[in-house]
C-alpha cells in the first residue's frame, strides 16, 4: 500500500467512520502494513496519543505506550484475521496510557472496501471493569505468570476460541489442556470440570495422540512452544458454573 493510496483510504473511503467516534469502546482499523487507517478518540487516548489525528497513519510499532512491546503479537493476529477472513476474540491485558494496566475484550474482523476487497483489520475493544470479570482475568494471568518474562509480566493477549490451530481438539480436550499447561493434575482437572479422573486421563491420552506426544511433559512443552498458553477455550468462559474458585484452584 502506497502513501498516496493510504491517504485516499483515509480521506475518501473512511471519513464516515468519524461518526463512530461516539462509541464508548476502542475502535480502530489497521492496514496490512501495520499503520492505523483510522481510530476513534477513545482508542487514540488509551494507546497514548494526544488525538485521533496524531494516531492515524502511524505504525502500530510506534504506539506511545508499553502495549507496543507486544506489537508482533498484535500484527500476527491482524495478519491471521486478514488471511483466514474470520473474526477473532481476544482478552488483552497491557499497560496503556500513563502505564495504567487495563483489561479489554477485543474483537477483530476483516475490513472490506466498497469493492469487497479486504484492506485491513478492524478492532473493537470493550474495557472489562466489572469487578468479578476483572478478577477472573487477573487470576488467569496469574496462573501462567511463570511462563512470562520478568520485564513483561503485565502483558497478555489471550486468543479466545473454539479451536486451536490445526490440532482438531474437542472442547473438553481444549479445557483439559488449558488446565494441564497451568500445572493442574488429572485429579484437580476432574474437580474443576466435574468429570471423573479416568475420563480426564482419557482426554489427555487423546490429546497426546492428536499432538504426537508420548508423555504429559512432552505435551506441555509442545503446547507452550505453540503458544497455547495464550489461548483460552471459549467454553471455559461460557461455563455457567464459572466462578473464581474454579479458576484459582
Amino acid at each position: 500500500m502506497t502513501i498516496a493510496s493510504f491517504k485516499n483510504l483515509s480521506t475518501d473511503n473512511l471519513s464516515h467512520l468519524n461518526l463512530l467516534n461516539q462509541l464508548p469502546g476502542m475502535l480502530g482499523l489497521v492496514c496490512p502494513n501495520r499503520r492505523f487507517i483510522y481510530c476513534n478518540s477513545n482508542a487514540a487516548y488509551t494507546l497514548g496519543y494526544k488525538s485521533m489525528d496524531q494516531a492515524i497513519g502511524t505504525l502500530i510499532d510506534n504506539t506511545p505506550c508499553k502495549a507496543s512491546e507486544c506489537t508482533e503479537t498484535f500484527a500476527g493476529q491482524n495478519d491471521e484475521v486478514i488471511k483466514t477472513e474470520k473474526p477473532m476474540k481476544i482478552i488483552d491485558i497491557h499497560p496503556y496510557t500513563n502505564d495504567e494496566v487495563m483489561t479489554f475484550l477485543v474483537e477483530k474482523t476483516p475490513f472490506r472496501d466498497s469493492d469487497n476487497n479486504i484492506i485491513g483489520s478492524i478492532f473493537y475493544g470493550t474495557e472489562i471493569n466489572h469487578s468479578t470479570l476483572s478478577k477472573i482475568c487477573s487470576v488467569i494471568a496469574l496462573s501462567d505468570s511463570h511462563y512470562r518474562k520478568a520485564n513483561n509480566c503485565n502483558q497478555r493477549s489471550y486468543r479466545v476460541g473454539k479451536e486451536f490451530k490445526s490440532t482438531k481438539l474437542t472442547n473438553r480436550e481444549l479445557e483439559c489442556l488449558y488446565y494441564l499447561v497451568r500445572g493442574k493434575t488429572s485429579a484437580a482437572i476432574s474437580d474443576l470440570l466435574g468429570l471423573s479422573k479416568r475420563t480426564v486421563e482419557h482426554y489427555i491420552d487423546n490429546i497426546k495422540i492428536k499432538m504426537h506426544c508420548d508423555s504429559k511433559s512432552a505435551l506441555i512443552e509442545q503446547a507452550i512452544e505453540n503458544n497455547f498458553i495464550d489461548f483460552i477455550p471459549e467454553s471455559i468462559l461460557k461455563n455457567a458454573n464459572l466462578n473464581l474458585s474454579v479458576i484459582i484452584i
